[in-house]
């Protein structure tokens, strides 16, 4: 067999070489971006923890006895009044939907729950109390009275140039109510015949704003 030639050593390639060059540059450049994108991930993860700690609620710090210092919750805010005690609230207006000033409103709880014919029955616990009253209305009309328990309500508004107005069976807790109460007016008038005053004639009035009717006599003049 013929003596096989031994294989030439391979030429080293010179550094200036463009085309290695061009490489390594590539390569410089692809490490580049990966390490940018890594350190880009690492700062949103930081700045997302920062965010996440400054947003949960601080909590107020209490001075211990020993001159040390714990956390605690901050209270929670407190309403006005009672919670536990029910309120009747609402506002007193007139025919035209004005708020009534100096109107005085009472609220009795019932004597029982009504039948059928209407009638309430005797409950038990309900007689003998006496009625809540809030102060007189202001401005605005709106009254507000706290209660003892629960249930229905006689609520009666009364005042000066009213016509006292009384609602049956309310219910309480409930929403705001609204009260349309008529104020007093006077109607002046003479009944003749012929230009004599007539006395003893019977004069009347009827609507739903008197409750009923309201009827007098007249007198000689």
């Amino acid at each position: 067999m013929p003596d096989e030639e031994p294989p030439k050593p391979t030429e080293p390639v010179p550094p200036d070489d463009p085309e290695v060059a061009a490489v390594a540059s590539r390569g410089r450049r692809v490490r580049l971006i990966a390490l940018a994108m890594l350190l880009g991930v690492a700062v949103i993860l930081v700045v997302g923890i920062i965010r996440t700690d400054r947003g949960s609620p601080a909590e107020a710090p209490v001075v211990t006895g020993d001159g040390g210092t714990s956390l605690q919750a901050p209270p929670r805010p407190s309403l006005p009044g009672d919670p536990t005690h029910p309120r009747l609230t609402g506002f007193v207006v007139d025919g035209t939907n004005a708020p009534v000033l100096g109107a005085m409103v009472s609220a009795e709880l019932e004597r029982g729950m009504p039948d059928r014919a209407g009638s309430a029955s005797p409950g038990p616990g309900s007689g003998g109390a006496s009625p809540a009253a809030a102060p007189a209305t202001g401005a605005d009309g709106r009254f507000v009275i706290d209660l003892d328990a629960p249930g229905r309500y006689r609520v009666r508004v009364t005042g000066p140039g009213l016509i006292p107005a009384e609602l049956r069976y309310v219910p309480v807790p409930s929403d705001e109510a609204r009260i349309v109460v008529a104020r007093k007016v006077s109607i002046e008038g003479r009944v003749v015949d012929g230009g004599t005053p007539v006395a003893n004639a019977h004069v009347g009035l009827r609507g739903e704003a008197i409750g009923g009717g309201i009827e007098i006599v007249t007198d000689a003049k």
